[in-house]
């Protein structure tokens, strides 16, 4: 688990969550050992929440890793334990991550023999400022 004290914050958030936030009931249903470590005090390191996804298909991975990203991020957020810079910060290094393993993939499906070529985005908002809307 972890060696972060028992924080009732994280309980609390995750109890909020479940009753007043349709969304995040529903993910603490899809992620049940994620809302076991929050209801034992405890948010799990942001670098551990995708550790067992290297070897699903790259949608799957994607799906799997938004959905525990933003269930963590939101618990985190709720709790107070994560302030606004790093909620915004947290979610656009995701995005940025989660664009750049699409376009791999989609590139790598359209395109299977051929050699990789230059590409380029313009990012605005969450991407390109770090921007929360």
């Amino acid at each position: 688990m972890t060696s972060a004290p028992f924080d009732p914050s994280i309980v609390a958030a995750a109890q909020r969550a479940r009753r007043e936030a349709p969304f995040l009931a529903l993910l603490l249903d899809r992620e049940p050992g994620m809302a076991e470590t929050f209801l034992s005090g405890h948010l799990p390191p942001l670098k551990t929440i995708h550790a067992d996804l290297d070897d699903e298909p790259v949608a799957r991975r994607l799906r799997l890793a938004r959905r525990r990203l933003a269930l963590r991020v939101a618990i985190g957020d709720l709790a107070g334990v994560d302030d606004l810079t790093s909620v915004t910060q947290t979610l656009s290094d995701f995005a940025d991550r989660a664009l750049d393993a699409a376009i791999v993939a989609a590139i790598a499906e359209r395109t299977p023999d051929a050699a990789p070529v230059g590409f380029a985005a313009i990012a605005l908002g969450k991407q390109g400022s770090r921007e929360l809307n």
